[in-house]
């Protein structure tokens, strides 16, 4: 039964980039107009289906997820370390004591909400997530 109720809430499947529909694809390159997308996934949560699309623009990942009715939910797209804005890089510093290996900046419906930072700590990798203020979110293993 528990197992039945986890996969309820998070199901991720990679699709055929053509099975993305028009509208949303045109959103994506909107976002990102010279990103090549690379990747397609159709993921329910919490009873909800979203389409997710990855891509690669300047060397950098960046990634959308649509709701079925063409609604963008959230975008986010990588960053180096140094565009952390200062207060906040000073804030992850003072949190976590391992390497950082990835940020990424997110937005909600079209607003900047939080940062995601991937960091190494041993051989175990872990996910802080910070709104902009330097509130932690979440800091959990991957």
């Amino acid at each position: 039964m528990l197992l039945l109720i986890l996969c309820f809430l998070l199901i991720e499947e990679k699709i055929n980039k053509d099975a993305v529909p028009q509208p949303i694809k045109e959103e994506f390159r909107r976002l990102f107009p010279k990103a090549k997308l690379k990747e397609a996934k159709l993921k329910t949560r919490d009873g909800v289906y979203y389409y997710e699309l990855e891509g690669e623009e300047n060397n950098k990942e960046v990634s959308a997820e649509f709701k079925f009715n063409f609604e963008l939910v959230e975008y986010s797209e990588d960053i180096s370390i140094d565009e952390l804005p200062r207060n906040l890089h000073e804030a992850v510093t003072k949190q976590i004591k391992g390497q950082i290996t990835e940020v990424e900046r997110i937005y909600v419906k079209g607003k900047l909400t939080s940062y995601e930072i991937e960091y190494k700590l041993g051989d175990k990798t872990f996910e802080l997530e910070i709104d902009t203020n330097g509130n932690i979110l979440r800091n959990e293993e991957d």
